[in-house]
């Protein structure tokens, strides 16, 4: 899911380069109005979603209501630091009206009020909004799950990590991208 149509055929066209067309599916759409009914999806990924969206709890209730009772929500965001907003402009935003960050705690709260129950939670802000230990490492893992959810087997070598929820979701599985670009 993507706000903008440009993005979609965008995505689209590297999924066909990559061979990947007939296993990932992009529609155009609001990520607080999901057009699907609800329960139908094991799996949600959300990959740098919520600095963009005002409304963070219509944003998690829409992604649960279209989970299954037993789905899991995966995501990897960008977060404010405590004390302060970035500078901007942002890779995301050029207009402060254009970022809505919010803080770490703030945003668990947001998503455990919505209806879920965080299994894990990995703050890597290091107090400062923008900045990890070890980008290269995260953004590794990142595409390692996505590998294990597109491939019946994970291409890094050894991969324990992300097997068992691969292996409950079965390998017909289609994935569903859910994402936003900056404003």
């Amino acid at each position: 899911m993507d706000l903008t149509e440009e993005y979609c055929a965008t995505a689209r066209r590297l999924n066909q380069l990559a061979g990947l067309d007939d296993r990932i599916s992009l529609r155009q759409g609001d990520v607080t109005d999901l057009p699907f009914e609800d329960a139908t999806f094991t799996l949600i990924i959300s990959q740098h979603v919520q600095m963009n969206v005002a409304d963070k709890a219509l944003l998690y209730a829409e992604a649960r209501r279209v989970l299954v009772d037993s789905g899991r929500l995966a995501l990897w965001d960008i977060v404010a630091s405590e004390d302060g907003k970035p500078d901007i402009p942002l890779p995301w935003a050029d207009r402060p009206e254009y970022s809505h960050l919010t803080t770490s705690d703030r945003l668990r709260t947001t998503i455990e009020t919505s209806g879920f129950e965080i299994e894990q939670w990995n703050d890597l802000t290091g107090g400062h909004a923008g900045s990890s230990p070890r980008p290269s490492l995260r953004l590794r893992r990142v595409f390692h799950l996505m590998f294990c959810l597109l491939f019946p087997r994970c291409p890094f070598r050894g991969c324990q990590r992300f097997r068992p929820m691969v292996t409950a979701m079965g390998s017909s599985s289609r994935v569903q991208m859910v994402s936003m670009p900056g404003s």
